[in-house]
């Protein structure tokens, strides 16, 4: 197929429907046999039938978005864009939500999603379940993914209440405390043995909570956290790198270096772990091995740069 035919194709549709929407979609509906990228149809065709706002093409409307959702479950536009093309009522969106987690449930957008709107009960159920998927699974993005939820003290706060849980029954039992929505003894424990790694990242995720500034950044406890988490797994690079990051938090420039030289030598290929080497170093004005480390991973004129910079 035509590459530039068909951006031209499109290029003329765009420009049919800025004075002419009904016969820009009809136009889009016969070019889409020849253009290359049908994701961009029915981002168009979504888009149109949303600016006509005609009810009866409501049904079109619906099906637009699913198309595109089930090209990309993960596009919050396109899940949005449902949720308003299904008219969801306040009342309805955690049922809506829900389906469509059953639908996709690979999908970490769906489960995120209701999480911002989500509260009291209903959040600590949904966020329940989602950390203990992620741990188990061993997520190294788990806390990013919920760190925008730290705006709000509560939720926040129902995060950590619900990690302190995982980590005290793992270090006592071996396994996690029943889901909330199924357990009527809410200090009891699940029978299922957790493998090693759910400790790990459990570690993991709450040394990150604590060094987060909405968490008061705990440092101390972030630093224990993490001592812990390198005491069960030393090889792995994450957990040295925010031994370093602790550290330097806490002004000791000369022990995150040596921190993270540790991740370095666990990977010495790695160029954002060099990089970050290379940064600690210069900040611990040891220039001179910042650059023997730094131009291994730059091109020569780079590398003159860098030292003219320095100097």
């Amino acid at each position: 197929m035509d590459q530039e035919h068909s951006e031209a194709l499109l290029y003329r549709n765009s420009l049919l429907a800025e004075y002419d929407l009904p016969a820009a979609l009809e136009h889009l509906y016969e070019i889409e046999d020849s253009v290359s990228a049908p994701g961009v149809i029915y981002e168009f065709e979504a888009d149109y039938l949303a600016r006509l706002n005609d009810e009866s093409r409501k049904e079109d409307l619906i099906k637009a978005w699913e198309k595109l959702v089930e090209r990309n479950s993960e596009n919050r536009d396109y899940l949005f864009g449902l949720e308003k093309a299904r008219a969801v009522s306040q009342g309805d969106r955690k049922k809506f939500w829900e389906d469509l987690a059953l639908q996709y449930p690979r999908a970490t957008a769906i489960k995120l999603i209701p999480l911002e709107f989500l509260e009291g009960d209903d959040f600590r159920i949904a966020v329940d379940k989602y950390l203990r998927a992620f741990l188990t699974k061993g997520v190294p993005s788990t806390f990013v993914s919920l760190k925008s939820l730290y705006t709000n003290a509560a939720k926040r706060q129902a995060i950590q209440e619900l990690a302190e849980s995982y980590l005290a029954s793992l270090k006592a039992h071996g396994t996690l405390p029943p889901p909330l929505e199924s357990s009527s003894q809410p200090n009891g424990t699940s029978d299922k043995k957790e493998p090693p790694t759910t400790l790990l990242w459990t570690l993991y995720f709450l040394s990150l909570h604590y060094a987060h500034p909405k968490s008061q950044r705990d440092v101390a406890r972030s630093l224990a956290l993490i001592e812990e988490a390198i005491e069960h797994t030393p090889t792995l690079v994450e957990l040295h790198l925010t031994k370093a990051r602790l550290l330097k938090y806490q002004g000791d420039l000369s022990a995150a270096v040596d921190a993270i030289m540790v991740a370095r030598e666990l990977d010495m290929q790695d160029r954002f772990v060099n990089t970050r080497v290379g940064k600690y170093l210069l900040r611990a004005n040891r220039n001179d091995e910042a650059l023997q480390i730094l131009k291994e991973f730059t091109r020569v004129r780079c590398c003159v740069v860098i030292k003219l910079t320095v100097a």
